[in-house]
């Protein structure tokens, strides 16, 4: 038991951290690319049922919209090292995710996309968090740099 209480308190540790900018720079890419998809001229939403209750309650184009500033506000973020932009691109992602993989639950529950969803916005809140636990740095490969407020 004790073995295990210490791997805990390892991997807790570990999390606390700060963030690598690589990986928050993946997330806000791939918030930009999936926003970018739903914007682009062919209609996503009707190609499958699970997308029916997200087109009630916007069009296409406004999700993809949602999502590319959310995307670019995480960049910016990364690119500028600062923590406003990094922590509300983070927050915004979470509940855009978060709202998304909700849908899929609804429209589908046996669909693998509210896992994916669900995931991202579980990586949004953990950067989220990170960044307010590690507010005056961030941690990129070797060096920590200053990030601004």
């Amino acid at each position: 038991m004790n073995k295990l209480w210490n791997k805990t308190d390892e991997i807790a540790r570990g999390l606390r951290k700060p963030i690598n900018t690589a990986a928050i720079s993946i997330m806000g890419a791939y918030t930009f690319v999936w926003g970018l998809w739903l914007a682009l001229p062919w209609a996503t939403f009707n190609r499958s049922p699970i997308y029916e209750l997200m087109g009630n309650l916007a069009p296409e184009i406004v999700w993809g919209i949602a999502a590319m500033c959310i995307g670019a506000v995480i960049i910016y973020g990364v690119w500028n090292s600062t923590y406003k932009a990094l922590l509300r691109g983070a927050l915004a992602g979470f509940y855009y995710w978060f709202v998304i993989a909700g849908f899929y639950i609804s429209g589908s529950w046996e669909s693998t996309g509210w896992i994916n969803s669900f995931m991202v916005a579980i990586y949004c809140a953990f950067v989220a968090i990170n960044l307010r636990v590690n507010k005056s740095s961030l941690h990129d490969n070797k060096e920590t740099h200053k990030i601004r407020p």
